[in-house]
């Protein structure tokens, strides 16, 4: 895991460059939107940070290759398009090191997957 790259490509793709940056992509780290079921779709392993807005049962990606980041909140699933209360806690609450967390357990848990490439 050490060898990790990591590319940051808000704002400079959209939905049309997806499936050729995805074929070239170990794994897929995003928010609950429509990039993250495109990822599935392409079999990627996924990490979702999925916030309080829905419930996770009936709107996260499908895929065996997902680890869902959640933190449940008494407001949760509000449905609104932006947070009522104005804190987010429901997305602020997951930690980097829960991601990293995440990254890493799914990362060795497809080790083995032939949609994992190894970047020796």
């Amino acid at each position: 895991i050490a060898d990790l790259s990591f590319y940051d490509l808000r704002g400079l793709t959209n939905l049309k460059h997806l499936p050729a940056l995805f074929a070239s992509t170990d794994l897929y780290v995003g928010n609950d939107s429509g990039p993250g079921h495109l990822a599935a779709l392409q079999g990627l392993p996924l990490v979702i940070l999925f916030s309080g807005t829905n419930d996770p049962i009936y709107w996260k990606p499908s895929s065996e290759k997902l680890m869902l980041l959640t933190h449940a909140v008494p407001c949760s699933p509000c449905h609104a398009k932006a947070c009522p209360l104005v804190h987010h806690d429901c997305m602020n609450a997951i930690s980097v090191e829960e991601v990293w967390k995440a990254i890493e357990s799914v990362l060795s848990r497809n080790a083995g997957d032939t949609h994992v490439r190894s970047r020796n």
